[in-house]
């Protein structure tokens, strides 16, 4: 199925069968709220024992057709480059997506030591550049769903479906430093990662995860300013980036 055929029923799913799912939750909600004590908690329990049906029936048909429309995105991702492109850069995300999280912990141990960290993008690159290794995919695809409602298919399945297998992609999918990268395509693609890195930390101090410093680092020339300037002498405005 071409994702072409594969609009019309996703359109009717989300105009029509969403608003009744969504409707059927709210119903839920207010019948968890009005449940109290005595009769009228049991007047109330063959309604809400219907619509938890209603719930697990819906969610596991939803759950069906959202793995195939995710197998219908990934074949259009394969005509956009091709399917062993898309099969590699699907098994460094199941590989070495987990490491983004570390990268963030780095940051904050980094700039609690004092240094900056201007671009948590190319500091997750540099890690995974110096953690890639075979290792990090024996096995990777033979995970199965974790849930009946769980809408994404499992990596052997969507490599199936493009034609490709582990062995195939192995070798292409360490190459985790490229010499001509995807984001290249974004203009400007640096100061974009450096504005979202600024409001990264920004979200880290005002969460308390992270300790406000006297003064703050421009993520466009990392300068030293002081907390109150609202825009750095290269330009960079720093109420854009979140750290005004």
């Amino acid at each position: 199925m071409s994702w072409v055929t594969f609009a019309v029923p996703t359109l009717l799913l989300v105009k029509k069968v969403y608003p009744v799912y969504r409707g059927v939750k709210s119903a839920l909600y207010s019948l968890d709220g009005s449940q109290g004590g005595g009769a009228q908690g049991l007047v109330l329990l063959p309604a809400v024992a219907i619509l938890n049906l209603y719930m697990e029936v819906f969610e596991s048909a939803e759950a069906e057709i959202s793995r195939e429309r995710e197998l219908v995105a990934d074949q259009a991702g394969a005509e956009a480059s091709s399917a062993q492109a898309l099969a590699s850069s699907l098994l460094k995300l199941y590989a070495f997506g987990h490491y983004y999280l570390s990268t963030r912990d780095r940051m904050r141990e980094s700039i609690e030591a004092g240094n900056d960290v201007d671009n948590l993008s190319a500091m997750f690159g540099n890690y995974v550049k110096t953690e890639a290794t075979p290792t990090h995919f024996i096995s990777l695809d033979a995970g199965k769903l974790t849930h009946p409602t769980d809408t994404h298919p499992p990596l052997s399945v969507r490599l199936e479906a493009l034609g490709c297998s582990l062995a195939i992609i192995e070798s292409a999918a360490l190459d985790v430093a490229p010499e001509s990268k995807a984001v290249e395509l974004i203009d400007n693609y640096v100061t974009i990662e450096k504005e979202l890195t600024g409001l990264e930390i920004n979200y880290m101090v005002k969460s308390g995860e992270l300790r406000a410093r006297a003064e703050k680092s421009c993520v466009g020339c990392g300068r030293k300013v002081p907390l109150h300037v609202d825009s750095c002498e290269c330009g960079i405005n720093f109420h854009r980036v979140g750290l005004g």
